[in-house]
């Protein structure tokens, strides 16, 4: 039954609210009360109502003073408070008999037991994140970014299990459910929740962070497992500036135990990041011209982030005699050139149909393929196993002319691959606040967070192949800008009326290098190959690296193709409500609304792979016999996957469609609730909420589903596709009766 939250600030602000009486405890109706900034020295006026309740609510996080005056009464100042995002803080202020000449001056901190709503929320201060050691750079709870996370704020938490830009579970929710606000306006990423830090903003830009864990108010919904609150830091009436450096250095680490460096010192391998950046904020001024003091309000901020790692790696390619065709090394039909230091079996593995031996890693012409009169398949290996070079198809030409020079002429671990692990990311930011009026204000705020990191390991596919033939997928670049617009009008000093607006970007274009570099591949005129429709990544080639149980070695696979996915979702957002205190009451209505792009257009590609069949197969690459299982030996069938890549015999190709999905929905919601003073000590807070969330749906109509029709393709089998846009019906329905009554006690 205890359930319910504050139920104002929507933007992260926080509200003021109590009543005011004379010495013998009797209401002061109509009595004026104004909450300052002490900072701004921006007024926020309100009066009492026929109850002597008063409430002040979208008050910016910072310090305030209260002033109370009524007709009969001493003018009353109360200093030293201070408001925090999504607080209600209670004040009950006494007057005391006088002429309105006279004032009183009371400077004391506010009570911080809670006792104005029944919400479970905690409060985060950047001040509180920089005292505590839980904002490190470049390590695991930094996050994909490397620069420091302000969300490592749940570690105070009770009740949350946390992985930096993995996992938020908050109070055995589901994992990643939370919704997170900048400045009032949802920010939460629906397509990939577990990466909030992709459009994070820089620490040192935030003002504070309230998190709701439970009981959360109609205002709130869709919400899980926590509601993040962030206020971003405003400008005040004095200049204020700030510088950091955050870095890393082997220097200052512990040495690997046990071990030692040539000159017999601790060793410490190489580690170096650096994360620096500054704030200034103030009055808008411009000499001669303007002067924003008391109105006029700025804050800037910029964060950049580096580290830079060397990533080595030893990489396998064809050596000079896979390249000119000889595979004599690895088979005894190699004849003197066989090298039996392998441990492949010097005797026949097998025999085929004709009564011949067959060696392991034996290599068949296939253009020898025929069969017995049994129906038996057979084939003639090529001599000294070797191909002729008039033999090598065209595509494998191609891509050998590509490959670079190898560091030594061993079958395996031939070539040492380098790439410099570079990641970078800036956070810009900037606020600013204008008091248009008495009774209006205005705040715009803005953010582009960039990371850029093209060579990473494992996730980055970095492999030190040269840009051409890396399979490095990289982030180029990831994250996005957030744009945020709240406008304040007070109509009367009882109601209060609010309207925002927001937008949104996250994109993940991750290009290779050599696309990144603003160059594509021509299929057919670099690499000859026929029929590829789609030319831009270098193609994606499997032509074996045998490394087990012995070390024949090969190519490993170059060109990564398929795997890149140039997607990005676009959040434009709104909200809007009206705050009306009258007598005990404080009633509040509004609605918001957001919606979802998430456009996915990865470029075509072409995926070929040469291999062999395993033992018990039939051999489909060069070597057509089919062999039993019991007459193999572990790895050392029959061909050699680089033979099939070299006479162009492909097990498998793939070719992507070029795509350009755009998938999309919305969310509408409206709420209506009451905060009810029963008496000085009894506060209810009751509400309704009505959510109306839209199905991702394809805008063009073309995600498919299976449907029950005859399938052509298939011989007229039930199962062809069907589509949004040509069946004329909907996979799925919007539910349109997702309401949510509220109810708290405090």
């Amino acid at each position: 039954m205890l359930a319910s939250s504050s139920l104002f600030g929507q933007a992260g602000t926080g509200t003021i609210t109590g009543t005011v009486t004379d010495p013998v405890g009797a209401v002061i109706a109509n009595a004026s009360v104004e909450a300052r900034n002490t900072d701004t020295n921006v007024p926020y006026p309100t009066v009492t109502t026929e109850t002597g309740a008063y409430t002040i609510v979208r008050l910016p996080p910072g310090p305030y003073s209260v002033t109370v005056s009524a007709p009969g009464f001493k003018k009353l100042n109360r200093s030293g408070l201070a408001v925090d995002a999504g607080q209600t803080l209670p004040l009950d202020l006494s007057l005391e008999v006088g002429s309105a000449a006279e004032s009183v001056t009371v400077t004391a901190e506010a009570t911080l037991l809670k006792t104005e709503s029944g919400d479970v929320a905690h409060n985060i201060t950047l001040a509180q994140l920089d005292e505590l050691p839980v904002l490190g750079i470049g390590t695991a709870n930094a996050g994909s970014n490397g620069i420091r996370n302000p969300f490592n704020s749940v570690v105070f938490l009770p009740g949350v299990s946390y992985f930096a830009n993995f996992a938020m579970i908050v109070n055995g929710a589901p994992t990643n459910t939370a919704a997170y606000r900048i400045e009032g306006l949802d920010n939460t990423d629906h397509q990939t929740a577990f990466a909030i830090q992709q459009n994070q903003p820089s620490a040192d830009a935030v003002q504070e962070m309230a998190i709701q864990t439970s009981n959360y108010a109609a205002e709130f919904g869709q919400a899980g497992g926590g509601l993040f609150n962030i206020t971003m830091k405003s400008g005040t009436n004095q200049f204020h500036g700030s510088g950091y450096e955050y870095f890393v250095n082997e220097d200052l680490n512990a040495a690997l135990p046990f071990s030692y460096t040539p000159e017999g010192g601790k060793f410490r391998p190489r580690n170096r990041r650096n994360d620096f950046g500054g704030t200034i904020g103030g009055p808008v001024y411009i000499p001669k011209i303007y002067n924003g003091k008391d109105k006029s309000f700025f804050f800037y901020s910029y964060e950049y982030y580096k580290e830079a790692q060397g990533l080595t790696f030893t990489d396998t390619l064809p050596n000079a005699q896979y390249q000119a065709g000889n595979f004599g090394a690895i088979s005894p039909n190699g004849g003197s050139a066989f090298n039996p230091a392998l441990g492949v079996p010097a005797t026949a593995i097998a025999t085929d149909a004709l009564g011949r031996p067959v060696f392991a890693n034996e290599i068949y012409d296939p253009s020898s393929r025929s069969t017995t009169a049994g129906g038996v398949g057979i084939a003639d290996s090529f001599p000294n196993n070797v191909i002729p070079l008039n033999r090598f198809s065209p595509v494998a030409k191609a891509i050998q002319s590509v490959q670079p020079h190898l560091s030594n002429n061993d079958l395996y671990n031939n070539y040492n691959g380098y790439n410099l692990g570079q990641r970078i990311t800036t956070v810009p930011s900037i606020k600013v606040d204008q008091i248009l009026g008495p009774k209006q204000k205005l705040s715009f705020y803005y953010q582009h967070t960039l990371t850029n990191a093209q060579f990473t390991t494992p996730n980055g596919n970095a492999d030190g192949l040269p840009d051409l033939l890396t399979g490095a997928r990289g982030s180029i670049p990831i994250g996005g800008p957030v744009f945020r617009l709240n406008y304040d009008y007070a109509i009367t000093p009882t109601l209060l009326a609010h309207v925002g607006a927001g937008y949104s970007m996250i994109y993940f274009y991750d290009d290779g290098p050599y696309t990144k570099s603003g160059k594509t591949v021509d299929c057919l005129a670099m690499l000859q190959l026929q029929g590829c429709e789609g030319s831009f990544n270098f193609p994606t080639i499997i032509a074996g690296n045998v490394t087990a149980p012995i070390k024949l070695g090969g190519m490993q696979q170059l060109g990564n193709a398929l795997a890149h996915t140039h997607s990005h979702s676009e959040r434009p957002s709104a909200n809007a409500n009206l705050t009306w205190v009258r007598g005990n009451h404080t009633y509040k209505t509004g609605a918001e609304v957001w919606w979802q792009a998430q456009i996915t257009a990865p470029p075509t590609g072409v995926s070929l792979t040469f291999a062999t069949v395993s033992a018990g197969g039939s051999v489909t690459g060069p070597g057509a016999t089919a062999i039993p299982a019991s007459l193999t030996t572990g790895a050392y069938g029959m061909g050699f996957p680089y033979a099939n890549f070299l006479l162009d015999d492909v097990v498998s190709a793939q070719q992507l469609a070029p795509v350009d999905a755009r998938m999309y929905k919305s969310q509408w919601a409206m709420f209506l609730q009451d905060s009810w003073k029963v008496t000085r000590k009894l506060t209810v807070d009751y509400g309704l909420r009505w959510d109306y969330a839209t199905a991702p749906r394809e805008s063009h109509g073309r995600s498919a589903n299976f449907g029950f029709i005859p399938n052509l393709a298939a011989g007229g089998r039930i199962g062809a596709p069907i589509f949004e846009a040509t069946c004329g019906c909907t996979f799925s329905s919007n539910y349109p009766y997702a309401i949510g009554p509220r109810l708290g006690v405090a």
